[in-house]
């Protein structure tokens, strides 16, 4: 039964449309749709199986392959216990016919295209804008029921009896391998096997893949999870929503890609909702499962390295493109400064505390009726934003804006008719807004331009980021231009940092967003920031989680609000809060209804945090080449410590610590008292602010106090420094080359101003010879070690220390 209803809701009267669950909805460990699941009932479904292949042709591109597959009827859902698939292979078991597309790229790249019927191809926005992929030279062997296919990276094998498919390093070790027989007894399955599960009353489809799980094998990635970062024995619901906090598996940037610790990746290349079961449900497999797609498209990736497979994955869904330098300064923000008197009072008061700042952010309430986005300033509380944002620019601040893809109906009824009127407001089966406060439609051309005329606008006022909060609300009843609401959902946070990205392309010549919620290849459209979390340790804590898994998605820029969302923190979560923040590629303070600048805190987290503000701004030449040279990767600057150890199995669970670049081990103190247990992974580490050095592969008990932190530089590194100023400018005029010495070694650092200049350091027994990359101007050459600090100043091309 369909049926309209009105509901109370705070004192307004709201539609609210309800729809009764049909019984023919297809329903697979966890509710297809957000009906309830019916537990205790079995749902009589089709699962065509990809059984054998009937014949095989080798192209350019790959192979072309023709499969036979088996359609089992009466195939059960179980709802005791475990939800197992229920597959009687002995009854109404008919063929069909299908393709298999195995196309075989450079680096280790496989991508498996499967579908019923005759060939087709598949096409997704998330390889839009990059360029396409390399097919590789490749030799193809029949031997028996095996089809091998050999490329300089790898090899992979098919299966022609009863299919399959998996992937073999140069040694001969089986990286990954199609789990098609993971059943129990002979009808009860722990996961299904590669085809599709089809609802033969209504036509929804499943695409079903499990993989083999071996004993000692983990999983990263997923993008943003708050949840631990390694995600074995976890459901990861690749669904984007608003969470609310960051205490849930339910998260603003959640991705069909993940990378095994056995040495490849998966990528599900789907505009729609999918879900992974990384061994909760069965002991020796992964499964993912595919809502709504008649096709299956999966791209492998081999790598002996993580490094390597992220590379590799970004080669498909493209790279972070570099940002502005003056974006790696502190941002500072609210929600909301109110008045464009409070936003000058702000920047005048950073400035006049010697407080380094670089950005200020205006939240909610820049609008004439706040919340109530139109994308024009309020004449009543902003009456003249142009002169606003040239004495910020007089300070060298810049001017960030937020905004939203919702029309606030009540508020904005003109606005909203206007839309309407176009179609591009999505409607629902009743012919009416697919929601109260409508999302505009960026699937719709000419929609999306009237959208980024509306930013251009903003910014050619002097506005220099435009932040793209929510986006992740999109209804799927709605009816969008070219999709369903289905397909839609997971794709349109993408679509709009795309187009608010391309509108500060074609504006500004260093185009760069603040953005929430995003998809799989949004690391084309940067920056992301953490959505919003608790104002207490566990919201620090879920947030660097969230942070170290987008970095193993892809993601080279990440950030999140200092001092957590929601309440106000207590100074020392401040304080902790900021020291951890620092050290992420991008910072910024800010919170919800009270205020993140630091004297209000008090003058303690004033003074601290004025110590750590001027070392990053001392640390800006070391943070601008490292994010230049991971983005040219597709590496985070956040690094997790398994992708520079991956084989120290100890660093498979830290996931409180990360590598800040190269050179630095970050490990903020997350509790009460400045207590932490910490570890180092391989080499020597010097502690920042003493130089005590600690040794690798143990792990230590450190206590520090409120104005000092963990931070640690792992010997042999190279870390340029110049001057904190007040905020960034283009040029290092004084430029100090700080290197970390070590018995014996080499290292390279690429230092990046607009310009390539690789520096170099050797330590041969107590002698450390530096070259300075050829870099002009007042260069200076600090050595640290054991022994104490020595500096060589007017350093023109080399220079040599004599420890």
């Amino acid at each position: 039964m369909d049926e309209k209803i009105k509901v109370r809701v705070q004192g307004q009267d709201k539609k609210v449309y309800y729809k009764e669950p049909s019984p023919d909805r297809i329903k697979m460990y966890y509710e297809y749709t957000q009906d309830n699941f019916r537990k205790g009932k079995d749902y009589n479904l089709k699962l065509k199986k990809f059984a054998r292949i009937t014949n095989w042709k080798k192209m350019t591109w790959g192979l072309l392959l023709d499969i036979e597959g088996d359609c089992i009827h009466n195939t059960q859902i179980d709802c005791d216990g475990e939800l197992r698939p229920i597959i009687d292979e002995t009854v109404e078991t008919e063929h069909f016919k299908g393709f298999l597309r195995l196309e075989v790229y450079e680096k280790g790249i496989f991508r498996l295209l499967a579908g019923e019927g005759g060939e087709r191809q598949h096409h997704t926005v998330m390889l839009e804008g990059v360029p396409p992929l390399q097919t590789d030279q490749y030799e193809v062997k029949e031997e028996g029921d095996m089809l091998w296919i050999t490329t300089d990276t790898c090899k992979a094998m098919v299966n022609l009896a009863e299919f399959g498919f998996s992937i073999y390093g140069r040694d001969g070790k089986k990286v990954y391998c199609q789990e098609n027989n993971d059943k129990v007894l002979r009808f009860t399955h722990e996961s299904f096997p590669f085809g599709f599960v089809e609802n033969p009353a209504t036509g929804e489809r499943i695409g079903v893949c499990s993989s083999r799980m071996e004993h000692d094998e983990h999983y990263f990635g997923f993008g943003e999870q708050y949840s631990p970062v390694d995600k074995k024995m976890q459901e990861v619901d690749v669904f984007i929503t608003d969470p609310l906090s960051v205490g849930s598996p339910r998260t603003y940037v959640s991705l069909p890609f993940y990378f095994s610790t056995r040495g490849y990746g998966m990528y599900v290349n789907t505009h729609y909702r999918s879900k992974f079961f990384m061994g909760n449900r069965s002991n020796r497999c992964a499964s993912c499962h595919i809502y709504g797609e008649s096709l299956i498209d999966i791209f492998y990736i081999y790598g002996e390295e993580p490094k390597t497979i992220l590379k590799r994955y970004t080669d498909i869904t493209g790279k972070s493109p570099m940002v502005p330098k003056w974006s790696f300064g502190l941002w500072m923000s609210r929600c909301s400064y109110k008045t464009e008197d409070e936003v000058l009072e702000v920047g005048r008061e950073m400035r006049k505390r010697d407080l380094p700042c670089d950005v200020i952010n205006i939240d909610t309430d820049w609008f004439e009726i706040p919340w109530a986005c139109d994308w024009k300033f309020g004449k009543h509380n902003f009456p003249h934003p142009e002169e606003m944002i040239k004495e910020l620019d007089s300070m060298g601040i810049k001017l960030s804006l937020w905004q939203k893809p919702y029309v606030t109906s009540e508020c904005l009824p003109e606005l909203r008719d206007q839309l309407r009127e176009k179609g591009w407001i999505p409607l629902n089966p009743y012919g009416e807004d697919a929601r109260s406060n409508p999302v505009i439609d960026l699937s719709n051309p000419d929609c999306c331009q009237w959208y980024k005329e509306q930013l251009k606008n903003l910014f050619q006022m002097g506005v220099s980021v435009i932040k793209t909060d929510m986006g992740e609300g999109v209804p799927v009843e709605g009816k969008y231009h070219g999709y369903d609401g289905d397909e839609i959902h997971n794709i349109y946070p993408y679509l709009y940092s795309r187009a608010a990205y391309e509108a500060s392309r074609e504006s500004i010549a260093e185009p760069i967003l603040w953005g929430r919620s995003t998809y799989a290849g949004g690391q084309k459209y940067p920056i992301h920031w953490a959505g919003d979390p608790f104002t207490d340790f566990d919201g620090l804590r879920f947030s660097i989680r969230s942070g170290l898994s987008m970095g193993m998605s892809g993601f080279t820029f990440w950030s999140h609000d200092v001092g957590g969302f929601l309440g106000r923190p207590s100074e020392e979560v401040y304080i902790r809060w900021m020291q951890a923040g620092m050290f992420c590629s991008h910072v910024r303070c800010h919170g919800a209804n009270n205020p993140r600048e630091p004297w209000t805190f008090g003058e303690r987290a004033e003074t601290i945090f004025r110590k750590f503000d001027k070392l990053r701004y001392e640390l800006i030449p070391y943070i601008y080449s490292t994010a230049y040279t991971r983005g040219k990767q597709g590496l985070p600057v956040m690094e997790h410590l398994y992708l520079s150890n991956p084989d120290d199995r100890n660093c498979l669970s830290v996931e409180d610590e990360w590598m800040f670049g190269d050179a630095f081990l970050v490990a903020p103190v997350l509790n009460e008292g400045g207590e932490r247990e910490v570890y180092y992974p391989d080499g020597q580490w010097y502690h920042y602010f003493s130089e005590e050095i600690k040794q690798g592969k143990q792990y230590d008990a450190v206590k520090m106090e409120l104005d000092n932190m963990p931070l640690y530089v792992k010997a042999g590194s190279i870390v340029p420094t110049g001057k904190a100023e007040d905020h960034i400018t283009g040029a290092d005029d004084a430029l100090t080359i700080c290197v970390y010495g070590k018995e014996s070694g080499y290292t390279e650092f690429l230092y990046y101003n607009g310009e390539e200049h690789l520096i170099k350091a050797a330590f041969d027994m107590g002698s450390v010879q530096v070259e300075t990359g050829g870099l002009k101007g007042n260069i200076s050459v600090k050595l640290i070690t054991n022994r104490g600090i020595e500096i060589k100043t007017d350093v023109r091309e080399h220079c040599t220390f004599e420890v």
